[in-house]
C-alpha cells in the first residue's frame, strides 16, 4: 500500500504509529457489517497514538511531538496521515 505521506499532498500531519486502539466499529468494518461499506483493500483503525513524522507549516505540530487522535481509517498501519 502507498505511504500516507505521499497521499497527503503535504497538507496533513503524518504520524508514525506507536499504538492503535481496537474499537467496535473496526471489528464491524472487518466483518463487512459497518453502516458504510469500506473500499477494499483498506487498513482499519480509528484511534491512533504516536510521534509526528511531518506536519505542514502553521499546523501547530512539529516533528518528534507525541500525539494521539482519531483517523477515519489507517490507524493500524505503521504510518497514518490525519
Amino acid at each position: 500500500m502507498e505511504d500516507p505521506a505521499d497521499r497527503s499532498g503535504g497538507d496533513a500531519v503524518v504520524i508514525d504509529v506507536g499504538a492503535a486502539g481496537v474499537c467496535f466499529p473496526d471489528l464491524l468494518m472487518l466483518r463487512g457489517e459497518y453502516q458504510m461499506k469500506m473500499p477494499e483493500p483498506f487498513i482499519p483503525g480509528l484511534e491512533v497514538a504516536g510521534t509526528v513524522r511531518s506536519a505542514p507549516d502553521g499546523s501547530g505540530f512539529v516533528a518528534g511531538q507525541r500525539v494521539s487522535g482519531f483517523s477515519l481509517l489507517g490507524a493500524w498501519a505503521e504510518r497514518v496521515a490525519v
